[in-house]
């Protein structure tokens, strides 16, 4: 039988595959929350049509994975050895913010993992085959910032009992990183200028970047590849190489939240963001839903995220801002289970504050959406018609701001530590001002009618055809 975009509903056994039709997949993610969790997303939609899946991923998400529907195997991916390390910590945080504290992650928080997940994919493979020596190769599926598999592609041995390289559908599930002459290079939160001069401008940024800024990240990642056995592999900067060296990349978000582009890598496909998960049955409504889903007063949900949690960047200045109004409820999802504000702080009669809450179950009731500026939020503000705003300075958020602005979908902060008369200034503006609203609404329809669950198995199941 061959796989086709159109055999989905056809029965039969396939080889390697399930009762109907659909190849094994091999999933891989980089254990963090903001990678790892829209490659879960996807392995829910996926299990939910009958796949069968391996998911690789940090042991933090073990027992969401085993929960997933159908069947879906979990396998450890090794943390990141950085954070377990005090002294690069403190070299980290010595680190000026910015694009400085960019690369320094680049290099020792992704680069400086290749080799363990190169190592824990290359054994997942091979135990696949052994456990069925006459199915059908793995389909692999991962994301960008995994980059395990990136050794296998770029020409490295094949895992034992392999004559052929396992097809590699990559997702990508955070902005545009790939070279292109439209706007500057990934990390430098500069303004887009498509303009002609512009353009021109953003070639030489990019030629000096790869030469000076980027150049001991791109020799470091050369020589582990190289280590590796990659071949004929042309060094360049990392954050290209992750997003285009797969047989197809698909960009979880639709074309009007990123900035348009000429010049997009062929291998590169707009998807849009998958749909919220529906609430489980048992999801546990907190004592105050009650007043989030009753309408009588403006919802503003605030998050700091689940990484840098300094609830004094823009928790606290937060609930300031909006203290004790009339016509507003606060909700303070303090992003990791049983976190709680710092001791002291006073919480106003018009806050909720919880430890943490689906965005997808709240964000449907919210009327502003203010958080640190990650691609995740980005995503869910959009596919959930929220206007935002945007308080970010740390890895890519000064960039996700910036095209959330050129958006129209919410007001940049252009910090990850603003006031609290800054934040109230820009919630005040975008409940005074419907535009908004009326653009992230487009946004959302935009989305939807890209129904990117179905174009992420149309090409699953076309690079299963080319196996």
């Amino acid at each position: 039988m061959v796989i086709t975009a159109d055999s989905r509903g056809a029965e039969g056994p396939h080889s390697g595959s399930n009762a109907w039709g659909r190849p094994r997949l091999l999933m891989c993610a980089s254990p963090a929350s903001g990678h790892s969790t829209p490659v879960i997303n996807l392995a829910y939609h996926l299990a939910e049509r009958g796949y069968n899946i391996t998911f690789i991923a940090g042991e933090q998400f073990e027992a969401t994975i085993n929960k997933l529907p159908g069947k879906v195997r979990f396998v450890k991916c090794p943390p990141y050895s950085a954070f377990g390390d005090p002294e690069a910590m403190a070299d980290r945080e010595a680190t000026p913010t910015g694009t400085d504290r960019f690369i320094w992650d680049m290099k020792h928080l992704f680069v400086a993992t290749i080799p363990e997940r190169y190592e824990v994919f290359r054994k997942t493979l091979e135990e696949l085959k052994e456990q069925d020596p006459e199915a059908d190769d793995p389909l692999v599926v991962t994301e960008s910032f995994f980059m395990g598999s990136l050794p296998m592609y770029l020409g490295g041995p094949l895992p034992k009992g392999y004559t052929k390289r396992p097809r590699v559908v990559n997702i990508h599930a955070v902005l545009y990183m790939a070279r292109t002459e439209y706007s500057a290079p990934c990390g430098m939160a500069l303004p887009r200028d498509a303009s002609d001069e512009g353009r021109v401008k953003n070639v030489q940024l990019h030629d000096e970047a790869e030469k000076t800024l980027w150049d001991p990240v791109i020799q470091y990642q050369q020589e582990i590849l190289n280590n590796l056995g990659a071949q004929g592999y042309e060094p360049t900067i990392p954050l290209h190489t992750w997003m285009v060296e797969h047989d197809v990349t698909l960009q979880m978000c639709c074309p009007s939240l990123d900035y348009p582009r000429g010049d997009q890598h062929p291998k590169i496909r707009n998807v849009g963001a998958l749909p919220p998960r529906p609430l489980k049955a048992d999801f546990a409504c907190p004592p105050f839903w009650d007043e989030v889903t009753r309408g009588d007063r403006k919802v503003i949900t605030v998050t700091q995220g689940t990484v840098a949690l300094e609830y004094g960047h823009l928790i606290m200045p937060t609930i300031r801002a909006l203290a004790d109004r009339d016509d507003i409820l606060v909700v303070a999802i303090l992003g990791s289970k049983g976190a709680q504000l710092p001791e002291g702080v006073a919480v106003p009669g018009n806050a909720r504050v919880i430890d943490v809450l689906n965005y997808d179950a709240v964000l449907p009731h919210s009327s502003v959406f203010v958080f640190n500026a990650g691609f995740g939020g980005l995503t869910h503000g959009g596919i959930n018609g929220v206007p935002m705003v945007f308080a970010g300075d740390t890895e890519d958020k000064p960039e996700v701001g910036l095209r959330g602005e050129w958006a129209g979908v919410g007001i940049n902060l252009k910090t990850g530590q603003p006031s609290p008369e800054q934040i109230g200034e820009a919630v005040d503006r975008i409940l005074a001002d419907d535009s908004y609203k009326r653009r992230v609404m487009d946004v959302k329809a935009e989305n939807e009618a890209m129904d990117a669950m179905d174009e992420v198995e149309k090409v699953i199941l076309e690079q299963a055809a080319l196996a």
